[in-house]
């Protein structure tokens, strides 16, 4: 009987063990479900993180399996002034270096550098190619005799001013903005278009302090334009050259607009007009 009962107790022990691993088991897999639903909203950040953390420890390796030393420099664009030699001189320095690891934009800067160049752009060109587009500056007067503007009011200053004899001259304030020169453009264009129907021609254009624009036409005549507005003052200096010989007006050193109903006009020194230097007329 004894014996029975310890088998008994025994059975229900074990039993119990069996249910009772059962049970920590099936906690252990819930606990392992609960933790898998919790972080899998964030399964693609971790799976991201650990890509670069392997990168990260292979970095040398892989750079070195990929990389290649810079053998060419190419030079694209539309070029006039600048010399495609002069800007791969200008980086050949970076030649035989690494291809990946090439500061583009340092090299940008070298080449925007150059006066002639208006802006560049830099890519690589896999294996190993550095191409650089080049955009060349257009000079479309000269500025303060020793510089040159663009059509974005820009100024650039070459080495050597190739092309002063066909360009207008301008003059104005150093500290002018890249806005007020283009005004000083746009006033150029205006005056010019002025004076072109009857054959004349502006070829410099002088902004004096307190905004007193002065005018030298293409036959050696100074004109004092004084302040704007300038239609009326042009038309009265077109109906003086146009009443003058060409000997007339081959005699005259200024004509002064700022009068406000007539001009003056100041003639050379050897010109024999009745003694005079300065004839009014209203």
């Amino acid at each position: 009987m004894a014996t029975n009962v310890r088998g008994s107790v025994a059975s229900r022990g074990a039993s119990f063990a069996r249910q009772n691993t059962k049970a920590k088991a099936s906690g252990d897999v819930s606990s392992l479900v609960v933790m898998l639903s919790v972080f899998k909203p964030y399964a693609g950040i971790l799976a991201t993180l650990f890509a670069l953390i392997v990168l990260a420890s292979f970095k040398t390796e892989l750079i070195a399996l990929v990389d290649h030393n810079i053998e060419q420099i190419s030079v694209h664009g539309e070029l006039n002034k600048v010399d495609a030699t002069v800007i791969s001189d200008k980086i050949s320095p970076w030649l035989q270096g690494s291809f990946l690891t090439a500061d583009l934009n340092e090299i940008k800067a070298q080449v925007d550098s150059l006066p002639w160049v208006k802006s560049s752009t830099v890519s690589r060109v896999w294996p190993g190619e550095i191409s650089i587009g080049t955009v060349e500056q257009v000079p479309v007067a000269l500025w303060n005799k020793g510089s040159y503007l663009n059509g974005d009011g820009e100024v650039f200053t070459p080495d050597v001013l190739s092309w002063e004899a066909s360009l207008p001259k301008l003059v104005g304030p150093a500290n002018y903005s890249v806005m007020q020169k283009v005004g000083v453009l746009t006033q150029l264009a205006a005056l010019q278009a002025l004076v072109a129907s009857n054959g004349l021609e502006i070829i410099e254009l002088h902004l004096k302090p307190r905004g007193v624009w002065e005018a030298t036409l293409a036959n050696g005549i100074s004109v004092e334009l004084g302040s704007p507005p300038f239609d009326e003052k042009v038309a009265r200096m077109i109906a003086v050259l146009e009443g003058a010989s060409a000997e007339n007006q081959q005699r005259m050193d200024t004509i002064d607009t700022r009068y406000p109903n007539g001009l003056a006009i100041k003639w050379k020194l050897d010109a024999p007009v009745d003694g005079r230097s300065t004839n009014n007329f209203d």
